[in-house]
């Protein structure tokens, strides 16, 4: 693989992801619907080489809502998505992967039943209310590692080549 550089005598830098995956911005995502436990949702992730996805902007977390909302099966879809972020042992979020902070978030107003040390994306759940406008984050059920009712969204940074004009 070619590391894109920027220089004069490169015109421009193709970014391109494997069948399947989807690129944004800086990264290729892969959303599937089989559920999960989340050790197993980052195994399916490593072994692609990647990660569970970690949302670190407003435009990222829109494109991640998007595709999530475009995969859902009707408005009374109730599948979740992991994200890769975690408390850490003084209670803050970290993400899973990196363990660097989280810093940008989306999260719904109202746990209501959840409370776990992981983070999903949910949209009908055991929130208050328990049916959404949207996707939003949400924290997993009590014992959140062993929620299996998960899809899991993948990322990984995308192949990259140059091309001169």
């Amino acid at each position: 693989m070619t590391r894109c550089q920027y220089e004069e005598s490169v015109d421009r830098c193709w970014y391109t992801c494997e069948d399947n995956w989807q690129l944004f911005q800086g990264s290729c995502y892969f959303f599937t619907r089989q559920k999960k436990k989340l050790n197993d949702a980052q195994k399916l992730c490593q072994d692609s080489n990647a990660y569970v996805v970690e949302i670190e902007s407003k435009d990222e977390d829109d494109f991640i809502i998007e595709v999530a909302l475009a995969n859902a099966n009707g408005d009374n879809d109730g599948l979740d998505y992991w994200l890769g972020a975690e408390k850490d042992q003084n209670g803050n979020w970290v993400w899973m992967s990196s363990g660097n902070p989280v810093t940008y978030s989306n999260w719904w107003s109202d746990h209501g039943k959840l409370d776990s040390n992981y983070v999903q994306l949910l949209k009908n759940g055991q929130t208050n209310p328990r049916k959404l406008d949207s996707f939003y984050w949400t924290m997993a059920a009590k014992d959140g590692a062993n929620d299996g009712d998960n899809g899991v969204i993948c990322e990984k940074k995308p192949n990259s080549s140059l091309k001169n004009q």
